[in-house]
């Protein structure tokens, strides 16, 4: 099934509850999202279809959970189809609890989870690694689209 078990881990770790999943595919990547007072409160969960889902551990409305789409082509033409790219890592920001999405595109997003929307969004070329603890975003620009992601020292590290 797509079921999401969810663990106390103060003291001995316990089940606190298991949940079915809201997305329907594969899912990539998890990152737990903290109040005001800094108590883990939620999660982000990623997924092969390019989506992401906002999950309360005790949502106080059923609307608080939410998925929104991303990394996704945008079609030139009506009726082209349009190309879905994993989401393979998410991190919050440990401030403001704003989060940061990686896709197999190659792009990084930056999303406001409570307001609901995109915050700045990048199409530069570039090949991305996952996001580490330390919320630094390392990428390596391309030599060519057509030779893959180049091994070669960073060109850009941008601090979010």
């Amino acid at each position: 099934g797509r079921f999401i078990k969810i663990y106390n881990l103060d003291n001995q770790p316990t089940e606190l509850k298991s949940i079915e999943s809201p997305l329907k595919y594969q899912h990539r990547c998890v990152s737990i999202f903290l109040d005001k007072a800094k108590n883990p409160t939620g999660f982000a969960l990623g997924s092969i279809e390019g989506r992401v889902a906002i999950q309360y551990v005790e949502a106080a409305q059923p609307r608080d959970n939410f998925t929104f789409k991303c990394h996704r082509s945008s079609p030139t033409q009506p009726n082209q189809p349009q190309d879905i790219f994993a989401v393979n890592d998410i991190a919050f920001h440990p401030q403001y609890m704003t989060l940061a999405t990686v896709g197999s595109d190659g792009k990084f997003s930056f999303w406001d989870k409570d307001a609901r929307y995109i915050t700045m969004f990048t199409s530069y070329d570039i090949f991305l690694y996952r996001i580490h603890a330390s919320l630094l975003l390392c990428a390596l620009q391309n030599q060519a689209k057509d030779s893959g992601p180049a091994r070669r020292p960073a060109d850009h590290v941008l601090r979010y």
